[in-house]
């Protein structure tokens, strides 16, 4: 009855019934038949002092106090149960003991489940910082490659630049020098307006000129040089490129290509 109270108020306060230890049950076990020995031979001393009393009623009293006396020291040697209060000492200490277990049983359990707990967020973390350093090395080589595209480009607009002031810079020549001919002319017309004949050949004479000292910087330059020299000489002579200089220089040009 005492074991089945303990595992009653074990279970009301800890949630579950306690784990007994084998010694602890023998314990138990050893006082409760001691105890339940002791109530017999209480009982069968106190049943038979009265049964002696009815039977010698005449006896004095002090004898049958003797007689219970003896009973009782029987009983008692034979049988020598543990006290109820070293009982509940020993009730007590199991409780702390299993108390304790409990205790620690729990604080182990939530250590485990916060370290998984940390363990999956440490792993979320690396999973998420990996992404981001995959991330960051995509972008850096695409704005390195951004940035030889944005190189190449402005290399091809510099060279553009170059190729455009250097034809500017021949097309002024080329007027330049068609402005000067053309002065010529004009001036030989002036000084003879009777002779018109002499006038057209005055033009076809300074065409004939400028011709001939044209191919003869082209025959003084080596035979390597020379088939560039002749493109840029047509170039520079083209009638297209000598079209906004007025005064029938595209013409003029045409004759000298031709």
């Amino acid at each position: 009855a005492a074991e089945l109270e303990f595992r009653a108020s074990l279970s009301g306060s800890l949630g579950r019934p306690p784990r007994l230890s084998s010694s602890f049950r023998r314990g138990v076990t050893a006082s409760d038949r001691s105890a339940v020995s002791a109530s017999s031979c209480e009982s069968s001393s106190s049943s038979e002092s009265s049964r002696r009393s009815l039977l010698l009623g005449s006896q004095p009293e002090a004898k049958g106090k003797d007689t219970e006396r003896s009973t009782s020291s029987t009983c008692s040697s034979s049988h020598t149960p543990r006290s109820f209060a070293a009982f509940m000492g020993d009730l007590r200490t199991f409780v702390g003991e299993a108390s304790t277990e409990e205790a620690a049983e729990a604080t182990s359990g939530g250590g485990t489940i916060k370290s998984a707990e940390l363990r999956l967020q440490v792993a979320s973390l690396r999973r998420e910082l990996d992404e981001q350093r995959f991330a960051r090395s995509r972008a850096e080589a695409e704005a390195k490659s951004l940035s030889a595209e944005v190189e190449r480009l402005g290399e091809d607009r510099e060279d553009t630049l170059r190729r455009l002031r250097s034809a500017e810079r021949a097309t002024m020549a080329s007027d330049m020098q068609v402005r000067q001919l053309l002065a010529l002319a004009e001036r030989e017309k002036v000084q003879s307006p009777s002779r018109r004949d002499l006038a057209a050949k005055s033009i076809e004479d300074v065409i004939s000129s400028l011709v001939s000292l044209e191919l003869r910087q082209l025959s003084s330059l080596p035979s390597q040089e020379r088939a560039a020299a002749k493109r840029k000489l047509l170039l520079r002579w083209h009638p297209d490129k000598n079209v906004g200089s007025g005064g029938g220089c595209s013409d003029l040009a045409n004759r000298v290509v031709q």
